[in-house]
């Protein structure tokens, strides 16, 4: 997974990056994910935010909440529900009103 926010108003935000899936991402799989933030004084902050967690698939739809449907209708997934198939997903959602919740 390469994903990464670019802003483009105050009000509008991208998401954009590829996912490729060699096997299903189901609940079999471990959801390990470190993130980095941009500090107040520049330069990237490493480890801002880490995630391990089992059940990869559920807890991902959890953590990203009513934004999960708007990613799988943007990353054109055949489905919104676990397990997601193998495929490239590759996209950018734009134009849209991204919101964390």
């Amino acid at each position: 997974m390469n994903w990464y926010l670019s802003k483009k108003t105050s009000s509008i935000t991208e998401l954009k990056g590829n996912t490729t899936f060699l096997i299903p991402f189901d609940d079999n799989l471990t959801l390990d994910a470190n993130l980095a933030s941009w500090g107040s004084t520049g330069g990237w902050v490493p480890n801002a935010y880490i995630l391990n967690t089992k059940k990869a698939c559920s807890n991902a739809k959890y953590i990203f909440g009513n934004s999960w449907f708007t990613i799988m209708e943007g990353f054109n997934s055949p489905t919104d529900k676990c397990p997601l198939p193998v495929v490239m997903y590759k996209k950018i959602i734009s134009r849209r009103r991204f919101l964390f919740q």
